[in-house]
């Protein structure tokens, strides 16, 4: 049987490292982005020129020297690397005759005190030269600079040409020549925080051209290799303001890989594309969610509830995570043939579809059966649920069936009519008390003699809400339970009394790889398989074993849903924003959407998932690759993909609000996707959508084949869908458009690989009408 050895590094000589050299380099690089980051119109900035940096303009020259030296000691006039300094602009000043040169010495170090004779002062020979270099005609500033004078003018460091001049000239030309013209920058901060400091200019940058910050802060990588592959490069080009927008700008442009394209353009000329497809969702009635691995049974409520279902109708309700779902399922576990209807999370459009769609079911089957309605949310006007809620009741009736609902509050009083809900029939889902809570917790393993102790505790700090006792027990169980310390006892605060305040304290208690992955998962919008949560435990950093993270979540954080997808608990919402901040939520979403991937089979509500991660992260990358395979989708998955997503028809219409992406390529996609969804459901939009998808194409910069292609792929879907039928000045401009958008692509196709069928979309053969 073999076994592996982890590798271990040599021995080696520490002599002959050369790890501060290479600090000293990469702060450097760093520096010169920034600088390059400032340069104005027409500057130029050459690195490793006369100093590490040079910024030069039209007559005037900045040359920087770049110190990280902070560990090494502070800096005085006395110092070897001060007087190098001063000696090396000097030579700059001799060999540029006529240039307002400027010379910067910027360093970590701190200012030092001079020490010795020679250079006697009140303050740091440092300060005492910036003093100077502010008030240059001070009193207190000629004393100063005539003490600094002398000193310098016997440093043997120092050229003897300079050293001559200082000997002969007078205070004042010394100040002009040599003081104000030099800057000692010191105290500056450390690596990490210059690399903060940086990236916080480039998303201020990115606001102003609308590239998100997750994007902005990721350009500073190509950059630091674009400056370092330039100061390595003996025959490199100066860099100059243009040269860094297109780096920084290229970095946050989508792009689109050559096969995506040439599927989109045999989708648009009737050829299959070859792409992932898009099925219509799941059945709209299904099984019941799966129970968890351990639940508090409630024998007496479950069969009230069970009862009052099989006399016409029921509701539970309660606040998020008191275990509604799992009561509804266990009431209804017995009953023969049972039906559920999940409408979590969805906008009242897709539930109401849902429901619709549900009546069909119920009445295809024509058999006795009991719905469960879970996770219905009528909003602040349930009127346009009465017909459809009163028609699935009497479908059931009529067999004599059961409804049973659960929400977050009691229904109004017209929707519990409709479907014959009576007071006795309204459950409300208690919370644990003490004595409950022990009997969890003695199933759950906990020692009887500790049990009592601990469910106080608990219930103390937990209010005994259902999803926060459990979550508490596993902690414990991981713990293989404690004995309670004195600690525990303590009153807890108006804070842990708030659930989701108490859910947040007790995911920061939990290991770093199980706290990471909630983290993450407190981000995807609905359900998730297994599959794809793996995915997103993979992105980096990677979490070391996903899987079995899961698995430890799975029960008090994550929920199992009918269909054996995952769920993140309703109480982890917000906490990966709140914790890890704006630009990791943005980052995060653009990673679980191309996770979202990891899955070819997608649904039509998988759409309206990945349209929100890509919002939120703004960037559509993974619906780009998609959308081959989603144009040609049939109309049915369509029509579910308006139901669920219709409210990304809306987004970026109206003149003064704009999408949330920045790059023309991420625009133009969304507007397609926006204007098939809108087509599918609310029409009335499409005018808009296209109004403002014109203006933003006229508005592109020219020679981007991608960009023209989404322009005439835009044009396509206006023409095929037939939406400027009945406006024959607008059907016109459209079809000279779409003209003009094939020439500009067939005039850049030759720079794909294309298939030879692609250039036929351009011949002047005739077409079938779209």
């Amino acid at each position: 049987m073999s076994h592996t050895i982890d590798p271990t590094p040599l021995i080696n000589n520490p002599a002959r490292e050369a790890v501060d050299p290479m600090r000293g380099y990469s702060y450097q690089i760093l520096r010169s982005v920034e600088a390059w980051l400032g340069l104005g119109d027409g500057e130029i900035l050459v690195l490793e020129g006369a100093e590490d940096l040079d910024q030069i303009g039209s007559g005037r020259a900045v040359t920087e020297q770049v110190k990280n030296t902070a560990g090494t000691g502070t800096l005085t006039l006395r110092s070897a690397n001060a007087l190098s300094a001063i000696g090396h602009f000097w030579t700059h000043k001799l060999r540029n005759p006529g240039v307002e040169l400027h010379f910067r010495y910027l360093t970590t170090s701190g200012v030092g005190q001079e020490r010795g004779e020679g250079l006697t002062l009140s303050v740091p020979g440092i300060d005492a030269w910036e003093a100077i270099r502010r008030a240059p005609t001070a009193a207190a500033s000629l004393e100063y600079a005539g003490r600094i004078k002398v000193h310098l003018a016997t440093c043997d460091m120092l050229p003897q040409s300079l050293r001559d001049f200082l000997a002969a000239t007078s205070v004042e030309a010394f100040i002009t020549d040599l003081v104000r013209p030099f800057e000692w920058i010191t105290g500056q901060p450390d690596i990490s925080e210059l690399q903060g400091r940086i990236e916080a200019k480039l998303i201020e940058l990115g606001d102003r051209k609308r590239i998100s910050a997750a994007a902005s802060a990721a350009a500073l990588a190509p950059l630091y290799l674009a400056a370092w592959s330039n100061a390595t490069d003996h025959d490199r080009s100066p860099l100059r303001r243009g040269d860094f927008l297109r780096v920084f700008e290229d970095a946050g442009t989508t792009k689109v890989p050559g096969d995506v394209l040439v599927g989109l353009i045999k989708q648009a000329t009737g050829h299959s594309s070859g792409q992932a497809s898009v099925t219509q969702g799941d059945l709209v009635v299904t099984r019941a969610p799966r129970a968890p691995k351990r639940r508090l049974a409630r024998p007496e409520l479950e069969a009230a509830i069970a009862t009052a279902v099989a006399a016409g109708a029921a509701q539970i309700h309660g606040s998020t995570g008191t275990g509604k779902t799992m009561l509804a399922a266990a009431a209804v576990a017995e009953i023969g043939s049972v039906g559920w209807i999940d409408l979590r999370e969805l906008p009242p459009a897709a539930a109401l579809s849902r429901l619709t769609a549900s009546v069909a079911q119920v009445e295809i089957r024509k058999t006795k059966m009991m719905i469960v309605i879970d996770d219905f949310d009528p909003g602040d006007d349930s009127r346009s649920f009465l017909p459809v809620l009163q028609q699935l009741s009497e479908s059931l009736a009529a067999y004599k069936g059961g409804l049973l609902v659960t929400s977050a509050h009691r229904l109004p009083p017209r929707l519990t009519r409709a479907i014959g809900v009576e007071e006795p029939s309204i459950f409300a889902t208690p919370l644990f008390d003490d004595t409950e809570i022990a009997r969890y917790f003695i199933a759950g393993g906990c020692p009887p003699g500790d049990a009592e102790n601990w469910s106080k505790i608990v219930h103390a700090s937990t209010s005994g809400h259902p999803q926060l006792v459990d979550a508490r027990l596993s902690a414990l169980q991981q713990q293989n339970w404690p004995a309670p310390e004195i600690t525990e006892w303590i009153a807890p605060t108006a804070e842990m009394v708030d659930v989701r305040a108490e859910a947040r304290r007790m995911v920061a208690a939990l290991p770093q790889e199980q706290r990471e992955m909630l983290y993450r998962a407190s981000l995807v919008m609905g359900r998730i398989s297994r599959k794809r949560l793996i995915a997103v435990g993979q992105i980096a950093p990677k979490i070391a074993e996903p899987g079995i993270t899961i698995d430890r979540l799975t029960g008090p954080w994550l929920e199992v849903t009918d269909t054996s997808d995952l769920r993140a608990s309703p109480l982890l919402s917000g906490v990966g924003v709140a914790t890890l901040g704006l630009r990791w939520s943005e980052h995060m979403h653009a990673a679980i959407a191309w996770a979202w991937l990891a899955d070819p089979a997608l649904s039509s509500g998988d759409v309206a998932v990945l349209l929100m991660h890509a919002a939120l992260s703004k960037q559509m990358g993974p619906l780009v690759h998609l959308l081959p395979g989603l144009l040609d989708a049939a109309p049915e998955v369509w029509q579910e993909i308006g139901d669920t997503a219709g409210i990304f028809s809306m987004f970026g219409v109206d003149d003064g609000y704009d999408t949330p992406f920045s790059t023309a390529i991420d625009r133009a996609v969304f507007r397609i996707l926006q204007l098939r969804i809108a087509a599918a459901g609310r029409r009335s939009e499409v005018p808009g959508i296209i109004r403002r998808g014109l203006k933003e194409a006229d508005e592109r910069a020219d020679g981007d084949v991608a960009a023209d292609f989404f322009d005439f792929q835009f044009l396509w879907q206006v023409m095929r869908l037939g939406v400027v039928t009945g406006d024959i000045k607008a059907a016109v401009d459209i079809g000279v458009r779409l003209r003009r958008a094939a020439e500009r692509v067939k005039a850049g196709i030759a720079l794909l690989d294309a298939d030879p069928i692609i250039p036929d979309i351009f011949s002047n053969r005739r077409r079938s009408s779209p």
